[in-house]
């Protein structure tokens, strides 16, 4: 997969450059590549999960599910012990969607994922995260 970046040292400094974009770092400071939750915190702080197959929980039961989330690539500037985000290499699109009216509702970043019972394993640009449901009805209940 190309990422379309590139970190390249020079004599005394280092050059960052994704498309249009150069950034020199000094040399007594680098430049480091994270992993972080795919998700643009301008827009939004939340995750909205949608299933690919519904979930059922019987009636005043519980289950706990793994499923998958994106990450993306942090790009930092780090002194050796306080980093500074400079730049976000974006792995997976990203879709956005609204939960309520448009007065009162809320966006989250949307994302299809399959529900797994047991901790799959993962690519190097995905995280797991653990969801328990409880379903205190008195009926079958999905989740999707």
């Amino acid at each position: 997969m190309e990422l379309g970046y590139s970190i390249i040292k020079e004599r005394d400094h280092f050059v960052y450059q994704k498309g249009e974009k150069k950034i020199k770092i000094p040399s007594n400071l680098t430049i480091k590549e994270f992993p972080i939750l795919s998700i643009n915190e301008a827009v939004t702080e939340y995750f909205g999960i949608v299933f690919e197959q519904p979930i059922y929980i019987g009636e005043d039961h519980e289950v706990k599910i793994y499923v998958k989330l994106p990450l993306d690539i942090g790009i930092y500037v780090s002194d050796g012990s306080n980093y500074k985000l400079i730049d976000v290499i974006e792995i997976y699109a990203k879709k956005y969607a609204l939960y309520g009216t448009i007065g009162e509702g809320v966006i989250y970043r949307y994302w299809k994922t399959n529900a797994f019972p047991e901790q799959p394993i993962v690519s190097g640009n995905e995280a797991i995260t653990v969801i328990e449901i409880i379903n205190k009805a008195g009926s079958i209940g999905s989740v999707s």
